[in-house]
């Protein structure tokens, strides 16, 4: 899922970002680079995608469900007028290259008072 923010210090003068959250290895799979420790954008280099995929695999361990969040500054008419074409994909174009990884969080679902009972 993603949303272009406007009337934003980017960097070019158009001043749109696109903000992307998903599941952590398809979102991770369209960056090329990543915000580091200190918000410095570094280009993204598979010891670090290695890292991630390891910080992926732990969460996964602890029953946490892993989401990533990235972003991309855009260009006037970058994949059409409203930067959503194609339309008829999943994942339209603009989200599919180029963003910059923010982070990977765990998240843990509650167990509704149901499960127990379906499980057995």
């Amino acid at each position: 899922m993603s949303t272009v923010l406007e009337n934003l210090k980017t960097s070019n003068s158009y001043g749109k970002r696109l903000h992307v959250k998903g599941a952590s290895e398809i979102v991770m799979a369209c960056c090329s680079h990543y915000l580091d420790v200190d918000g410095n954008v570094k280009e993204m280099t598979d010891e670090m995608k290695c890292n991630l995929e390891n910080v992926i695999t732990e969460y996964a361990k602890g029953a946490l469900r892993t989401i990533c969040f990235g972003y991309k500054d855009l260009l006037p008419n970058e994949c059409g007028p409203e930067h959503d074409q194609p339309q008829s994909e999943d994942i339209k174009d603009i989200e599919k290259s180029g963003l910059t990884l923010i982070g990977i969080f765990g998240i843990m679902d509650i167990v509704r008072p149901e499960v127990p009972g379906a499980v057995k």
